[in-house]
């Protein structure tokens, strides 16, 4: 069973990066066009109108990516300076609350595109805002399966740090005279 999940969870995370390339290229290739337009004196109406909205979903899709490899900078600093076993009660506690945040992120989200859907509003170049507005509940849940552990196995997190850190206070302590 593990395995098939592994394999479904794979296929999620490079899907997550896949679409996240083509955003950073799309954002890319939509300001260079436009840039190259304006200098022929041949802008194109609207077209960096959807680089804001790119980067709302490559920004939804990095939380999620960020959460499944464990990568929280505030955290890691100060969890890799604590006890291994305080360290892990820290993880606990912040995926909790991790968890608890991004589920009420997801049903606000919900709630929101269809409120977006229901009032048919569209965005400035002519296609439904509730789009855009997916983002953030997708973005939401992804990284909450990430948190809850449902997701690959994390590249990082709170025990890699500690362990990290350990380390170097160890290797500092070896190579500082005494």
């Amino acid at each position: 069973m593990r395995n098939k999940l592994g394999f479904v969870l794979d296929g999620i995370d490079k899907g997550i990066r896949a679409v996240g390339a083509v955003c950073i290229l799309s954002i890319t290739g939509i300001i260079l066009v436009g840039i190259v337009g304006r200098a022929f004196g041949r802008p194109i109406p609207r077209l960096e109108e959807l680089t804001p909205d790119l980067f709302v979903w490559l920004t939804a899709l990095g939380v999620a990516e960020a959460v499944r490899a464990g990568g929280h900078l505030s955290t890691d600093v100060v969890v890799a300076r604590m006890p291994r076993r305080v360290a892990g009660v820290l993880a606990m506690a912040t995926t909790v609350v991790s968890a608890g945040l991004l589920l009420m992120i997801v049903i606000a989200g919900l709630q929101a595109t269809r409120a977006s859907m229901a009032r048919g509003e569209m965005t400035a170049v002519g296609y439904p805002a509730w789009w855009v507005m997916l983002a953030l509940p997708v973005g939401a849940a992804l990284a909450l399966f990430a948190c809850l552990g449902l997701g690959l196995p994390a590249r990082g997190g709170a025990g890699a740090a500690a362990d990290a850190g350990q380390a170097a206070i160890d290797e500092q302590k070896r190579s500082s005279p005494q």
